[in-house]
């Protein structure tokens, strides 16, 4: 497919479009408990929910354009994601968005161990299960790390990854400077 065009482009980064909910954890500078925030809106330092505690943000940043992916999900909610943002299948094994199949089941939070995802006519939900995956025109796109390597992802109550390496961020920005190397003069 296309790559993402931007300051990050190509198929690094595990990107979410700008428009991606996470809930602030109690910390410090996060705000208050469950206070929604997009992830345009974070801020190094903040504290957002992961499963059932609060983690520090330690990066966030744009990544340009990306095509996306809508996990659609029997929870009655869909997940847009980048083609190589990682997920977690329900036993814990990162999966990229664009190797998800339908009938995967991706982790939910759970606390103390305990799902806490109930769906009335199913009762306690272990996961929630891909019952398909639509693909998407570009959307601007962001990568979040955190202190744990996870976070949840409000709208769609699954568990995302971190960014994989944004280190390759750094260095995209580095191409865009005039007197990098790699320039033409």
């Amino acid at each position: 497919g296309v790559m993402g065009r931007g300051l990050y482009p190509g198929p690094w980064g595990d990107c979410l479009p700008l428009s991606t909910i996470v809930v602030a954890g109690p910390g410090i500078r996060g705000g208050q408990a469950q206070e929604k925030r997009r992830i345009a809106d974070l801020k190094i330092g903040a504290r957002i929910l992961e499963d059932g505690r609060d983690v520090m943000v330690l990066k966030v940043g744009a990544t340009g354009k990306k095509p996306l992916l809508h996990l659609m999900l029997d929870n009655f909610t869909s997940q847009p994601v980048s083609p190589s943002h990682r997920l977690l299948r329900e036993n814990g094994e990162e999966v990229r968005a664009r190797d998800i199949k339908i009938g995967d089941v991706l982790m939910t939070p759970k606390t103390d161990g305990v799902p806490f995802q109930v769906i009335p006519w199913q009762g306690v939900q272990r996961g929630a299960k891909v019952v398909d995956v639509v693909e998407k025109p570009e959307e601007e796109c962001a990568d979040v790390m955190t202190s744990s390597g996870r976070f949840w992802l409000h709208e769609s109550n699954l568990v995302g990854h971190n960014c994989e390496d944004f280190a390759c961020a750094r260095v995209a920005e580095y191409r865009e400077l005039p007197f990098h190397y790699e320039r033409q003069i």
